[in-house]
């Protein structure tokens, strides 16, 4: 009964070993998605005070953002930055790259929250463009997929602006984004 012999000895080291590769596979993975995580929302924080979004230097905010989108890819604020990454070129008044980077967002990320006010901007981005037929389009999709958001009021009160001026001749008014906001 006291004797333990080598076959004992294999036996627990596999099992230990069998253990140990567990708790690696999958407790590591979880350590690094939270602390990266608090990285990148000390991360971010920095992007507001420093990182120019809030001077007006949307070039090199838009380049903070994408820098943190790379380093974090597994933020579970990484949606929001994507965010802010477009809105740093419509704030530019960079119509087709804002759209552009409002439709990856989409795609990447189609669960977020931010969802109804990225379809919101798109449409917006249409109208920039003079594509009123796709704004209309993409603000029918808000009052589809989100007819309790406050973004769905907005999207329809774009649509009624260009229905009542037809939308051949739709421009949009900058005080009606300011009120979107």
């Amino acid at each position: 009964m006291g004797c333990i012999d080598i076959t004992d000895i294999v036996y627990l080291s596999s099992f230990f070993c069998i253990i140990v590769t567990f708790l690696w596979a999958t407790l590591l993975p979880l350590f690094f998605k939270i602390h990266s995580g608090w990285a990148f929302a000390a991360f971010s924080s920095k992007i507001f005070r420093n990182g120019g979004y809030k001077k007006g230097d949307y070039t090199m905010a838009r380049e903070t953002f994408k820098r943190a989108m790379e380093a974090f890819p597994f933020s579970p604020v990484i949606d929001q930055t994507a965010f802010h990454y477009a809105i740093t070129y419509f704030k530019e008044e960079k119509w087709q790259q804002a759209l552009e980077a409002f439709e990856q967002m989409a795609t990447d990320y189609p669960e977020t929250r931010k969802l109804p006010e990225v379809l919101y901007h798109m449409g917006l981005c249409h109208l920039k463009l003079h594509q009123p037929d796709e704004a209309v389009t993409v603000f029918n999709r808000i009052l589809e997929r989100f007819p309790d958001e406050r973004w769905a009021g907005y999207a329809k009160k774009r649509i009624e602006e260009m229905s009542n001026r037809g939308s051949a001749n739709c421009t949009y008014l900058e005080d009606s984004y300011v009120e979107a906001l």
